[in-house]
């Protein structure tokens, strides 16, 4: 009789024991899937972030060139090319474009940076006579005269674009959270 208790505790034991194991190895197993989910999104948002930066970033600078040589031209007394005015309001369309995306995808630091980005080149493209229905908000203040007054307002953007890199740095390595 004694042996058969013995018996018994030794399978409900084995049988607890057993059971314990397979808990805690499921339960290991949940905690890696989860840390490779939460790691695989945030590679995933990363990505898709740096995309939407990148594309932000080259079209900032090809706007602040488009405009820069559109008003060098009217400087040098030369005939406003119509094809650099379709290239900027082309350029413009697709900054605001990207703008969209990084206001949903981004933080506030990196949104107002590129805020001031594109309202600066709004007021450059006014400055310079290039106006569209869309720059008409903020106030460019007085034409575009000389090369150094030209020199500065890029100097300005170029300043503006870096502390934007900047933000959109410290976004992209900022830790992320993610719910389960």
């Amino acid at each position: 009789m004694v042996e058969a208790i013995f018996g018994l505790v030794g399978v409900l034991l084995g049988g607890t024991l057993t059971w314990l194991q397979t808990v805690y190895s499921t339960r290991q197993q949940r905690v890696a899937e989860l840390d490779k989910r939460r790691h695989d999104e945030r590679v995933r948002w990363i990505e898709h972030k740096r995309d939407v930066f990148v594309g932000l970033q080259t079209t900032a600078r090809a706007w602040s060139r488009c405009l820069t040589e559109a008003c060098l031209e009217s400087l040098n007394g030369r005939a406003g090319d119509i094809s650099l005015v379709d290239s900027a309001r082309e350029l413009e369309d697709r900054f605001r474009a990207h703008r969209y995306d990084l206001d949903i995808l981004s933080g506030r630091k990196v949104s107002e940076a590129a805020f001031e980005v594109g309202k600066r080149l709004e007021m450059l493209s006014e400055a310079i006579g290039l106006t569209t229905d869309r720059n008409t908000l903020y106030p460019s203040g007085p034409r575009i005269s000389s090369r150094d007054d030209l020199e500065t307002r890029v100097r300005e953007i170029k300043r503006l674009r870096v502390a934007m890199v900047v933000a959109m740095r410290e976004e992209i390595n900022a830790p992320m959270l993610i719910a389960p």
